[in-house]
C-alpha cells in the first residue's frame, strides 16, 4: 500500500508498493517470538469502535522515520490516504516474502479493526508448541472446524517445513557444489600423490647419492615434502586471489553468509593444505627407506 507519514512530504511510488499490509491478531507477535522494540502490540481493546492503530516493523521505522521514533506518529494507508491511524508500536523484522530477501517495510493492523480496511479470504493460523508440532495437526483441525464447520483448512504442517521448502532449491545447488568440490579435492590429492611418486622414482639415484654422503631420512623427507608444499602454497595463493575476484558470481547462491566469509576463507585453504600435506608425505616417506646401494645402481 501507499503510505503517507505525518510530518513528511507525500510519498509516492509508480508501482504503488511502499509497505506490506498485514492483518494480525494480538497474540501473533508473541506466538512467533517477534520482539517488541518500542511501544506496544495489539490488545483485545483495539476493536472496531476504537481509533485505528498500527504496528510497524524496524524496516518501516528506518525507511520512514530515520531521525526519530515512529511511535505516536499518524500515518495514512491507501492511494487516497483513506485509512488514517496512529503507530503504537515497533516490532522486529520478519522476512514474510522470502528467507533470502531483506525484510520489507511492513504495517500491521489488528484483525479486530480490519473490518473497515482491505481484507483477505485466507488467514494463516499459527500454533506455538513445545512438543511435536506435526502431531498436533489433527487436534488443530478439529478445534478450528468446531468454530466454523464450513471453513476449509489446508496446508497444515510445521513451520520448519515451510522454511525447508523455501531453501530447497538453494540447498540442492549447494549440495551439487559440495559434491563437485569434494571430487576436485580427491582428484587434486591423487594428482599431487602421483606427481610426487613419479618425482621420487626419477630421483632415486640422486637420493642414493645423498644418503651415501651422509643425508638422513629426515633430510629426504624435508626435501620431498618441501618441494610439494611449495607448489601447493603457490596454488592455494592463486586460488584465494581468484576466489576473491569471483565472489560476486556466488552472491546469489549464498544464504546466511556473506560472499567474503572469513571462516570459509580460512577453513577451505587449511583443508586443502592438510590433504596436500598427506599426499606429499606418503611418497616422501617411501623415499626415506631407499637403500643407498640399490639407489646407486638404479637406472
Amino acid at each position: 500500500m501507499n503510505v503517507r507519514v505525518e510530518g513528511r512530504a507525500t510519498i509516492s511510488n509508480p508501482n504503488g508498493e511502499l509497505a506490506d499490509y498485514r492483518v494480525a491478531t494480538p497474540s501473533f507477535f508473541e506466538t512467533l517470538n517477534i520482539p517488541l522494540t518500542r511501544g506496544r502490540v495489539f490488545t483485545e481493546r483495539d476493536a472496531a469502535q476504537t481509533p485505528l492503530v498500527y504496528v510497524v516493523n524496524e524496516a518501516f521505522a528506518h525507511a520512514y522515520s530515520p531521525d526519530g521514533d515512529p511511535v505516536g506518529r499518524r500515518i495514512r494507508l491507501g492511494y487516497e490516504g483513506e485509512w488514517p491511524g496512529e503507530i503504537v508500536g515497533v516490532v522486529g523484522d520478519v522476512k514474510h516474502r522470502s528467507v533470502e530477501a531483506e525484510a520489507f517495510p511492513t504495517v500491521y493492523v489488528c484483525y479486530l479493526q480490519a473490518t473497515t480496511l482491505p481484507n483477505f479470504p485466507i488467514m494463516n493460523y499459527v500454533v506455538h508448541t513445545k512438543g511435536d508440532a506435526a502431531a498436533l495437526a489433527g487436534s488443530v483441525r478439529r478445534e478450528l472446524q468446531a468454530i466454523d464447520p464450513n471453513q476449509v483448512i489446508f496446508y497444515v504442517r510445521p513451520l520448519t517445513g515451510f522454511v525447508s521448502d523455501a531453501v530447497a532449491q538453494r540447498r540442492f545447488n549447494m549440495l551439487l557444489l559440495t559434491l563437485f568440490a569434494a571430487l576436485a579435492l580427491i582428484l587434486s590429492a591423487a594428482g599431487i600423490y602421483g606427481v610426487l611418486t613419479y618425482t621420487v622414482t626419477r630421483r632415486t639415484r640422486e637420493l642414493g647419492i645423498r644418503f651415501a654422503l651422509g643425508a638422513t631420512g629426515a633430510d629426504a623427507l624435508r626435501l620431498i615434502v618441501g618441494q610439494g608444499m611449495r607448489l601447493v602454497g603457490l596454488g592455494v595463493g592463486i586460488g584465494l586471489l581468484a576466489s576473491l575476484a569471483l565472489t560476486r558470481l556466488l552472491r546469489g547462491l549464498l544464504y546466511g553468509v556473506s560472499e567474503i566469509d572469513p571462516t570459509t576463507f580460512a577453513t577451505v585453504p587449511s583443508l586443502l593444505i592438510l590433504v596436500s600435506l598427506i599426499a606429499c608425505y606418503l611418497p616422501a616417506r617411501r623415499a626415506t627407506k631407499v637403500d643407498p646401494m640399490v639407489a646407486l645402481r638404479f637406472e
